[in-house]
């Protein structure tokens, strides 16, 4: 594939940092990925690589089997590291556990590699995977 590449150059619609989980909206912007069912906004598609300003331009990593920093609310354990990655009910971030209330989405996003206990951005095998609706 002549000129296939690991990154996209989008705008982004909100304020974004390093390692956020983002989707593709209906206009063509990135934005934050979230697990709460609404319209396709669980539906991730990438992994923000440098933090940009709403209505400016960033680059995101979208390649499959790309091992990519990812944002969580709680620095994963060393012991965490090989269990399965999914999108957080908070705007663009991961969690090791999947939504379970009604009016979720589970969206498994990867496997954690690189938890150390510390970092709030380990690295994550990126392998995107819808699971379920939760009705």
């Amino acid at each position: 594939m002549t000129g296939a590449s690991p990154t996209v150059t989008k705008f982004v619609a909100s304020n974004v940092v390093a390692g956020d989980l983002i989707y593709v909206t209906s206009s063509g912007t990135l934005d934050l990925a979230s697990a709460p069912t609404a319209l396709n906004d669980w539906n991730v598609a990438g992994i923000i690589q440098n933090p940009a300003l709403a209505g400016a331009s960033t680059e995101a990593f979208v390649l499959f089997g790309l091992e990519v920093p990812m944002r969580f609310t709680v620095a994963p354990a060393l012991s965490d590291n090989g269990r399965p990655v999914f999108l957080s009910t908070l705007p663009g971030q991961a969690a090791l556990l999947p939504p379970t209330s009604s009016g979720n989405t589970v969206f498994r996003v990867g496997v954690l590699t690189g938890a150390d206990g510390v970092t709030l951005t380990p690295s994550v095998l990126f392998q995107p995977q819808f699971i379920a609706q939760i009705s």
